[in-house]
């Protein structure tokens, strides 16, 4: 048993340690393919349509490795379910993921990346850190003689690895374990496993080192006793889950739709050229997970362009563009995430919800129903409300996004709420 333990512990902090050099070499990537994308819209525009098409096809070659592309939610749910009864407890999940599709995950994920796909890092480390953990003590547990470890506490101890390497917030990870073992009615909940996964992620946490805060904002404040701002919040977050329905059942659409296609080479090289015009169109901010527009759109919320209707970090073409960009790659097999592209959508449908709002369109309106909060507040509340759907995790959306953005306690009740709001709606129409 203390062989196990001890093997346990150590792979935990190796796959902690690998996924902050994957977190590492991803941003420099980023930010290399940035600078060069920058220099072709400056000096040769029209190399975009050579180099974004090229590289989006070589990304989307990753289907070649079965359970490398796609949506990494469906295959962690296969994991799940396939230890879901009791004679399975201590057997390999299904897929059981190769060092060869594990590799080329990180690849894929990388060239993803510099094609100017908006997908991001952090579910990446999640399916990483699930599928080497359970790589790792299957292919050595004959060979050292390991003791039987519950199959799904090395799969929520991956969960655990790759969200904290994204938020390195405790409480969050957390949460976030146990609202998935309860949405996944898992029999751990009930069982002194508890506290195991409690130790493995204080371990996980001592391991991680810090990483500089993702959302930078100012304080928000939520008036509860106005009325009719709550009914704007409570609109708006139904309005989310619909907006989130209509965008994953897209790209599982597209997903489906290329993967069936004869011609999805054709397919993907033609999204790539697409993607190349949306970049010259809509510019940098359709590209990458953009934690700094997050900030920079908090910052200048309130700052008009000469129209002075327009947000000049948000805006209707940018907002759309950076929705088709994640649609896009993810319906071309993409290797990525959505938990910080996601944030940066909700945020940005904050700001052109409020706009709007208080135009002169919706002046009759704002006459009798007045909405008094400033756009950060819904700015705030898109970013929880969307994240929500893309997490799986209604409880998990409001804490992390409170914990990250150094947010008091006023801001969670009505984050709650919205998360839940937005979630249902989400789930009620995807039934």
């Amino acid at each position: 048993m203390i062989k196990t333990v001890i093997f346990l512990i150590i792979i935990i902090i190796v796959i902690t340690k690998l996924n902050s050099h994957y977190r590492n070499l991803y941003n420099n990537v980023f930010q290399i393919s940035e600078n060069y994308i920058k220099s072709f819209l400056k000096t040769n525009p029209l190399f975009l349509y050579i180099y974004v098409p090229v590289l989006f096809f070589l990304a989307s070659k990753v289907s070649l490795f079965e359970y490398a592309n796609g949506y990494y939610v469906s295959h962690i749910k296969k994991m799940l379910l396939s230890v879901n009864k009791q004679s399975d407890k201590y057997n390999q999940p299904k897929p059981f993921i190769d060092e060869l599709t594990i590799i080329s995950i990180v690849v894929f994920s990388l060239i993803s990346t510099i094609s100017g796909s908006s997908l991001g890092s952090e579910a990446v480390m999640i399916y990483l850190s699930i599928s080497l953990i359970n790589y790792l003590y299957f292919s050595c547990k004959k060979l050292f003689n390991l003791d039987n470890i519950n199959t799904e506490i090395l799969i929520y101890t991956g969960y655990a690895i790759g969200f904290d390497a994204t938020f390195t917030s405790l409480i969050s990870t957390i949460t976030y374990i146990f609202e998935k073992m309860f949405i996944n009615h898992s029999n751990l909940l009930y069982s002194y496993h508890v506290i195991v996964l409690l130790l493995i992620v204080l371990l996980i946490h001592i391991s991680i080192k810090d990483r500089n805060p993702i959302v930078v904002i100012d304080k928000i404040q939520f008036v509860y006793s106005n009325i009719s701002n709550l009914l704007y919040i409570i609109i708006f977050s139904i309005i989310i889950g619909i907006v989130s329905f209509m965008f994953v059942s897209s790209f599982i659409f597209l997903y489906d739709t290329v993967k069936k296609n004869k011609y999805k080479d054709v397919l993907v090289v033609i999204f790539g050229l697409l993607l190349a015009f949306m970049i010259q169109t809509c510019g940098l901010f359709i590209i990458g997970t953009n934690e700094y527009v997050i900030n920079e759109g908090f910052k200048n919320a309130d700052t008009m362009d000469s129209s002075n209707n327009i947000n000049v970090k948000f805006n209707y073409k940018n907002v759309i563009g950076k929705i088709l960009n994640c649609i896009i790659s993810l319906g071309s097999g993409l290797s990525g995430g959505m938990v910080i592209p996601s944030m940066t959508i909700g945020t940005g449908i904050g700001s052109l919800y409020s706009n709007l709002l208080t135009s002169k369109y919706f002046k009759p309106i704002q006459n009798i129903i007045p909405m008094t909060m400033p756009v950060q507040n819904i700015m705030y509340i898109g970013m929880v409300a969307f994240l929500s759907p893309m997490l799986d995790a209604p409880i998990t959306s409001a804490v992390v996004i409170n914990q990250i953005s150094n947010q008091d306690f006023n801001t969670l009740p009505i984050s709650i709420i919205s998360s839940f709001i937005s979630y249902y709606v989400y789930k009620k129409l995807h039934k």
